[in-house]
């Protein structure tokens, strides 16, 4: 079939530096909203995690979840 790509064409989309570092930041996202969902917390984590990316723009997703974590005590 023709419709798949190849092992190459997927190494060379998804086997890059940016690539890595979304997934790792993902992964890191989908953590911190278990993290908060054990105690009931997942919009209030997200909404301060994001109330932190308006403040500051350039911070990393990353960044903003544990802002929100930690505006929480989680």
């Amino acid at each position: 079939m023709e419709d798949f790509i190849s092992q190459e064409e997927f190494n060379a989309v998804f086997n890059t530096p940016e690539a890595q570092k979304e997934a790792e930041e993902n992964a890191f996202v989908e953590w911190a909203l278990v993290q908060a969902d054990n105690y009931g917390l997942q919009l209030e984590v997200a909404c301060s995690a994001f109330r932190h990316k308006e403040q500051f723009p350039d911070a990393s997703l990353k960044e903003c979840f544990q802002v929100g974590l930690d505006e929480w005590d989680i």
